[in-house]
């Protein structure tokens, strides 16, 4: 058990951070591989207030209990000296690297900057290794100088996938699997700018029963990070996809356009805003079934939780907003929010509480729009096995509409 901690030599941080960072507890067991990784986590927290080259000696004395004296030498504020980058291309320009950068000579060096910086030049898209290493100047300990390592990838080429993967089939309806794959074609510099260009086609054909018809789609997508001198990651994307809807004999084509803008919090976490023009094609030739969907919608996803693959504390929050036609045009008006939180929560080392809490609303909806439902399932529907497996996809309903076979009946 960890009888007593002495420290000295922190100015920067106090005691208990230190403490709550290296998991130290008196009258707790002693765990010294906790130490050891958690020294990294300290490592970093020394660096954020510019304490580069600080010395950590951790010294445990153990007997019947244990003792751990911890001396730290945080020595000067790091100051940037100079900035070099090595690795670019000759023909591109070195401000596409200075204005990515939120760091600049004779400031502090802050890590946190210096991770953001790696981040945003990683997602110009044309590198495929953005690395920022401090070297230490020899004629001067309190000062640094930043190298900045490039590696671009390959200007054109052509990419392909498959496997199984989840799809959306309609707006309305959960996710369900399918076996899929693509093709897509790519140009990074498209006429030598810093626009990305990408051709790509893809087919899947998703095992939900009633689904299992081949869906083809076709899109062409120009994205890029800057427009007219600020920072806003951009998107021009056209798209034409041919599938059937729920047990339907007749094919529909589906095509249009979006303009779509991101804006990321984090690695996690982002906030997207997507103006788009769509039409629904019955494919009968008359366009009495034909849909014309002009929305605007603002889509975002809060990532609080402690791992992406397995999270075992925190939340994430996904959040929806769509507004169609009004001032945009088309067919319909209508306002929609879909939200829903998952939330985690550890009871044992080996046990996780895992929760999921959806919420949908659609306003403004008119009578007379349940005649394109046979074309297009905007609403909210359950059954199937993303969702109530006791019943088929969009089968459960809290109406039963005469003349339609959408009703809430369970699978035998």
């Amino acid at each position: 058990f960890l009888k007593s901690i002495n420290i000295s030599g922190n100015y920067s941080l106090r005691d208990e951070e230190i403490f709550s960072i290296l998991n130290l507890k008196k009258n707790k067991p002693f765990n010294p591989v906790a130490i050891q990784i958690n020294r990294n986590r300290l490592n970093d927290r020394y660096f954020e207030h510019s304490k580069l080259f600080m010395i950590i000696n951790i010294e445990p004395l153990v007997s019947d209990s244990v003792i751990i004296n911890i001396s730290i030498e945080e020595g000067p504020d790091i100051i940037i000296n100079k900035i070099y980058i090595e690795g670019m291309n000759e023909n591109l320009d070195s401000n596409l690297v200075y204005r990515e950068l939120l760091f600049s000579k004779k400031e502090k060096y802050v890590k946190s900057k210096i991770d953001l910086s790696q981040r945003k030049l990683m997602e110009i898209g044309i590198f495929s290794m953005a690395a920022i290493s401090p070297i230490k100047n020899t004629a001067n300990d309190s000062t640094v100088n930043l190298v900045i390592e490039l590696r671009e990838m390959n200007r054109r080429e052509i990419l392909s996938s498959g496997g199984y993967y989840p799809i959306t089939v309609n707006e309305g309806v959960d996710q369900v699997i399918a076996l899929a794959g693509d093709i897509a074609w790519k140009d990074r510099r498209v006429l030598n700018s810093l626009s990305s260009f990408q051709v790509k086609s893809s087919l899947a054909i998703p095992f939900e029963a009633g689904y299992q018809y081949p869906r083809f789609t076709f899109d062409m997508l120009l994205s890029n990070q800057w427009i007219f001198g600020f920072r806003i990651p951009s998107e021009l994307k056209g798209f034409f996809q041919s599938f059937r809807n729920y047990n339907q004999d007749d094919g529909i084509y589906r095509y249009g356009f979006q303009i779509a803008n991101i804006l990321r919090l984090n690695d996690r976490s982002y906030i997207r805003a997507i103006l788009r023009w769509e039409l629904f094609d019955d494919n009968k030739r008359d366009n009495k079934n034909d849909i014309e969907n002009r929305s605007f919608r603002l889509v975002a996803r809060f990532d609080k939780s402690n791992n992406p693959l397995y999270p075992s504390k925190g939340y994430v929050l996904n959040t929806e907003i769509i507004s169609v036609g009004g001032v945009l045009g088309g067919n319909r008006t209508y306002q929609k929010v879909d939200a829903g939180i998952q939330s985690y929560f550890r009871i044992r080392n080996r046990s996780v509480l895992a929760s999921r809490i959806k919420y949908g609303m659609i306003f403004n909806w008119k009578n007379n729009y349940d005649i394109y439902e046979t074309l297009l399932y905007e609403k909210f529907y359950l059954g199937g096995s993303s969702s109530l497996r006791a019943w088929d996809p969009l089968k459960f309903l809290t109406e039963i509409d005469p003349g339609t076979d959408l009703v809430g009946i369970a699978d035998d």
